[in-house]
C-alpha cells in the first residue's frame, strides 16, 4: 500500500499549496504580476489535486476489481482449483436435477398417481417467417416416441 500512501501525500501536498496560494496576503506592495503568478499557481495546484484524486480513484477501482474478480492466473496455475470448482458444480447440478425430478413426480402423482414424467428431446419451435392462412400444425411428440403424461388416464 505504499502507492496509496504516495497518492494521499500528493493530495495533501497539493491541497496545502493550493490553500497557501489562495490565502497569501495582498499588500500595497503586491504587483499585478504577483497576482497573476498566484492565479496560475492555483490553477496548476488544482490540476495536480484533481490528477492525484483520479489516481486514488483508479487505485481503489483496481483494489475492488482484484477483491471481487481475483488476480489473473497464468495458464496452468490453479488447476486444482478448477477441478474443485468443476466437481462442486457437478454436485450442485446433481442435487438440482434430483429436486426437479422429485417435483415433477409430485406433480404427476397429484393428477391421480398415474404415469411417470418422461423428459423428451427439445423440439424446434415452428417457423414464423410469414403469415399463414390456416392454423399452425406442429407435432409435440418427442423423436423417441415417448409421450410425457401429466395427468390421469385420458
Amino acid at each position: 500500500m505504499s502507492n496509496e500512501g504516495k497518492i494521499i501525500a500528493e493530495i495533501l501536498r497539493s491541497y496545502r499549496d493550493l490553500v497557501n496560494f489562495a490565502t497569501e496576503p495582498i499588500t500595497n506592495k503586491s504587483s499585478t504580476g504577483q497576482a497573476s503568478y498566484n492565479s496560475m499557481a492555483m490553477d496548476l495546484e488544482t490540476q495536480s489535486l484533481i490528477k492525484a484524486v483520479e489516481n486514488l480513484l483508479s487505485l481503489t477501482r483496481r483494489i475492488r476489481e482484484l477483491w471481487i474478480v481475483g488476480p489473473l492466473r497464468k495458464p496452468g496455475d490453479g488447476g486444482q482449483t478448477d477441478e474443485t470448482i468443476d466437481s462442486e458444480v457437478q454436485q450442485v447440478m446433481g442435487i438440482l436435477n434430483n429436486l426437479r425430478a422429485n417435483k415433477r413426480q409430485q406433480l404427476v402423482s397429484e393428477g391421480g398417481g398415474y404415469g411417470q414424467y418422461v423428459a423428451g428431446e427439445l423440439i424446434q419451435p415452428p417457423s414464423t417467417a410469414g403469415p399463414t392462412n390456416g392454423p399452425a400444425t406442429t407435432s409435440t411428440t418427442p423423436a423417441n416416441g415417448a409421450t410425457p403424461q401429466t395427468g390421469g388416464p385420458a
